[in-house]
């Protein structure tokens, strides 16, 4: 049955590398919502879920290609504290989004 667009979904994750390391996980944290049709994770991901039963689990590979593409050197760029509020308590391993001078937007880590 197809997702209708514009509905909240909620599920839980967990997405590990080819090695089975675990990245990430909302295990030990709130589920993962997203309003569907809107763009808002990888198109090959809700295609995925868009073929999923409520309740049912699945296993998703999905190649770098049709993710955020393979890893790049020339893609980082090293971002100074003091480009973040000064509210925040940054720490190692932190996300954070925003949108270049292009308005392209981009995903940044914290690292050491």
């Amino acid at each position: 049955m197809a997702l209708a667009q514009n509905k909240v979904v909620t599920m839980n994750y967990t997405l590990k590398d080819d090695q089975g390391n675990i990245i990430q996980t909302t295990n030990d944290s709130r589920p993962f919502q997203f309003l569907s049709g809107n763009q808002q994770i990888l198109p090959k991901l809700e295609a995925e879920i868009d073929a999923m039963i409520i309740g049912s689990k699945k296993n998703v590979k999905i190649a770098a290609a049709e993710a955020y593409g393979e890893y790049s050197e020339q893609a980082i760029q090293q971002v100074k504290k003091e480009s973040f509020p000064a509210d925040v308590d940054l720490k190692v391993g932190m996300e954070f989004v925003a949108n270049s001078p292009k308005d392209i937007r981009c995903l940044l880590l914290l690292r050491k």
